[in-house]
């Protein structure tokens, strides 16, 4: 049977890599093993990249992260604009097809998803990957239909903890940042949530017990202005997602809204 469908001025905004899927290593031979053979492919001759230097790169999105490696392999010069926009599409390329011909939905986090949009509950996805990976992700773990509004930070002037994927993904909703919520996986995109105005869900399994009170303070120095003051009211830690845990939040600030 269906949910009962809800009538909120509210809105629920998911991240992709780390929160609905397990991307990472998918993406980790795509910027390795991958990138080398498209580099020896193009004629930028043999680099040997290991999966165990991917620690090293914290870009964030595709283009980000291929110019550091391209950076570090001493390429910099030589791999520029348009020949390195090819290199960059090639990689996206690669890793959406092979994730999309195996799959690997994160379970508690797409049946959230799931129940949210049966229940009428407006959605979008907020995403540092690219547009092609992030369609082809979603139809891989039947999500297709769950995000209608869908923003990809490839393109945008600055990633997250930038708040402008955010922000884009509010005003094609026509939400407010304080009537929305995010669920996120990872530090940059906590604080790209709290930098638009909206409430987060940090969805980190990790996160039981008092580890996940000190991780608060990692966020700090990626937050605007004032809002590391009210850090602890905008962020929810939850080491298991729940359609819910995200269900009771966002009645919260539609509450606040009402003056309930």
């Amino acid at each position: 049977m269906k949910p009962t469908p809800r009538h909120t001025p509210g809105a629920v905004i998911f991240d992709l890599d780390g929160t609905l899927v397990d991307s990472e290593p998918f993406w980790a031979a795509g910027f390795s093993t991958g990138l080398a053979s498209i580099l020896r492919e193009r004629g930028y001759g043999e680099h040997r990249i290991d999966k165990s230097d991917m620690a090293r790169f914290r870009g964030g999105r595709v283009p980000d992260t291929v110019a550091e490696i391209v950076d570090w392999l001493g390429l910099g010069q030589t791999l520029r604009g348009p020949e390195l926009d090819v290199v960059v599409a090639e990689v996206i390329t690669s890793v959406t097809r092979a994730f999309a011909a195996d799959p690997t939905p994160i379970a508690d986090a797409v049946d959230t998803a799931r129940q949210l949009a049966q229940s009428g509950v407006r959605m979008a996805l907020a995403s540092s990957s690219a547009a092609p990976f992030i369609d082809a992700a979603l139809a891989a773990i039947g999500l297709e239909h769950a995000f209608p509004v869908r923003v990809s930070a490839v393109g945008l002037p600055h990633g997250k903890p930038d708040p402008l994927v955010y922000q884009l993904a509010l005003d094609r909703l026509q939400v407010p940042g304080r009537l929305a919520v995010a669920i996120e996986d990872s530090p940059v995109g906590v604080a790209a949530a709290v930098n638009a105005g909206m409430q987060c869900v940090w969805f980190a399994p990790e996160s039981d017990g008092p580890q996940g009170r000190l991780r608060l303070a990692d966020l700090v120095p990626l937050l605007r202005d004032d809002r590391g003051d009210r850090l602890r009211d905008s962020v929810t830690i939850a080491s298991r997602l729940t359609a819910e845990t995200v269900t009771r939040v966002l009645d919260r600030v539609t509450a606040k809204e009402h003056g309930a």
